[in-house]
C-alpha cells in the first residue's frame, strides 16, 4: 500500500512485514521514486518498484494497493 500527495516525487508506503490490517503511523516509510528511504524507521517493502513505476508512469494516480485476493488467485490458478 502506498500513497503520494498530488505532484510529489515521493511516496509513503507501509513497511515490510506489516499486514494491511496492522498498519500504524510508525510502520510508514517515505521513499523517492528511485527507492531511497527518506523518512521512517520501517524497512522499505521489497515491492517498492511496483509502486514507484506505477506512480512514475501515471501522474494522476495517487495510491497503489498490491493485494493477493484468495478468490482471484484461485481463478488464476484454474486458468479462468
Amino acid at each position: 500500500m502506498s500513497a503520494r500527495l498530488a505532484g510529489a516525487d515521493t511516496i509513503w508506503m507501509k513497511g515490510s512485514g506489516v499486514g494491511l490490517d496492522e498498519v500504524r503511523e510508525e510502520h510508514l516509510v517515505r521513499v523517492d521514486l528511485e527507492g531511497d528511504r527518506l523518512e521512517g524507521w520501517s524497512r522499505r517493502h521489497e515491492e517498492w518498484p511496483i509502486h514507484t513505476e506505477l506512480i512514475r508512469a501515471r501522474p494522476d494516480v495517487l495510491s497503489v494497493v498490491h493485494t493477493h485476493p484468495k478468490f482471484g488467485i484461485a481463478f488464476a490458478a484454474r486458468g479462468l
